[in-house]
């Protein structure tokens, strides 16, 4: 499949982001449950279901766990208090 400039961009800043948080290529095996906290760049409609497709890949692809089929649960909800554009992601291990 073709990703986008755009979807390429993105995936190179979650990346980074990983980095920065010392989790890339950490490699989590297992199945696992995220907690998701986004908050809203702007004031726009926006339909959060959108976003997990993304992230989902973009952290498979920054390693941080080896396959997303791995997440066997995932709750997202939108955060206005934390500074806009911002995604919070909290990944717990539920086991093998």
């Amino acid at each position: 499949m073709k990703i986008s400039a755009r979807g390429r961009a993105y995936k190179s800043i979650v990346g980074g982001l990983c980095v920065d948080q010392g989790v890339y290529g950490l490699g989590l095996s297992g199945l696992l449950r995220l907690d998701i906290k986004a908050g809203p760049p702007d004031r726009r409609r926006r339909d959060l279901d959108n976003l997990s497709k993304s992230l989902f890949d973009s952290l498979q692809g920054a390693g941080v766990f080896i396959d997303d089929n791995q997440i066997d649960d995932f709750r997202m909800r939108r955060d206005r208090e934390i500074k806009k554009g911002t995604v919070l992601v909290t990944i717990y291990v539920l086991g093998e």
